[in-house]
């Protein structure tokens, strides 16, 4: 069953060249905020050295779903929402894990990003990533709670040192491997047309530069370069599994057309520029949410990562 491509949104994952399984997951999804439409984007990386992984990661990213819909919902003003979405995430996540898996402690990576209108938040436990690209410059909006990450804050190690630093894959912090953990989270960051909003797994920007990611973004179309970007990373060797979830901000003048026949409410009644747009991309995740076959796929899915860490 073939599914339309999308312009502004994609989620893709892969198993990438050299793990046998695929343990992250992705998700892109449409939440009721008020009166307007919320964007949530989010990678898992399931930790593959704790042993399910692959659950860990795709469970998260489902109650992830869950929990920002219910905090949104109570008025929860969105960089609370989110953060206390992955508190909840965690305790959850570990609690289960304790009667589903007992001594295993399942655990995974967690970035997400949340847009409302033309504002950004996100949060991230883990070194999975949160991008913002504008014209030719990605700028990364999280910060990695690794062990090479917090070389380089301390200083022990230069950036060019952390790249090829072992244990690179080593996490400190994580998704359900203890009761309670801190997330970092941002926001609100204003959005223009034509920003594209990138969140990732090592497997990707471990062999692929950040400004690569912007020229591939300033090129194509989202769910283009998602499929360019994982294309790059298994050419590449993707020692790790490879996922690439992307949101281009569209420019309203590109979806005039469409949003002509989708006014909803009051006849006459002049609607905001984005809620129209959000309208648009319901349509276009509704597409977008068919089939989920192969080794990549649109939507919110599970798929694979390390053996130490996200």
């Amino acid at each position: 069953m073939s599914r339309p491509k999308s312009h502004i949104l994609s989620a893709r994952t892969d198993r990438g060249a050299v793990r046998p399984r695929n343990e992250d997951a992705v998700l892109a999804d449409v939440l009721p905020v008020g009166r307007e439409l919320g964007i949530l984007l989010a990678v898992a990386d399931g930790v593959g050295g704790q042993g399910h992984g692959d659950w860990a990661s795709q469970r998260c990213v489902e109650l992830l779903r869950e929990y920002v819909a219910a905090a949104l919902a109570a008025g929860s003003d969105p960089r609370s929402g989110l953060a206390a979405a992955f508190e909840r995430v965690n305790e959850t996540l570990f609690q289960e894990a304790e009667s589903l898996h007992p001594g295993a402690h399942p655990a995974t990576t967690l970035a997400a990003a949340l847009i409302i209108g033309e504002s950004l938040w996100w949060a991230n436990v883990g070194d999975s990533r949160v991008y913002l690209i504008g014209p030719n410059s990605a700028r990364q909006l999280s910060s990695d709670h690794s062990l090479v990450a917090e070389q380089v804050r301390a200083g022990v190690i230069s950036t060019e040192e952390a790249a090829d630093a072992p244990f690179g894959n080593v996490i400190t912090r994580s998704i359900g491997f203890e009761p309670q953990v801190a997330a970092d989270s941002g926001g609100p960051i204003a959005l223009a047309p034509g920003d594209v909003v990138l969140l990732c797994s090592d497997g990707l920007y471990r062999v692929v530069r950040d400004e690569e990611f912007a020229s591939v973004a300033a090129l194509y179309a989202a769910d283009s370069a998602a499929r360019e970007l994982i294309s790059m990373a298994c050419e590449r060797g993707a020692p790790d599994n490879v996922s690439v979830v992307i949101y281009r901000v569209p420019n309203p003048l590109e979806t005039q057309h469409d949003t002509k026949r989708l006014a909803i409410g009051e006849p006459g009644r002049r609607r905001s520029r984005w809620r129209l747009v959000a309208w648009v991309m319901l349509l276009a995740l509704v597409a977008l949410g068919g089939a989920a076959g192969g080794a990549a796929a649109a939507g919110w899915l599970p798929f694979e990562q390390l053996p130490f860490g996200g």
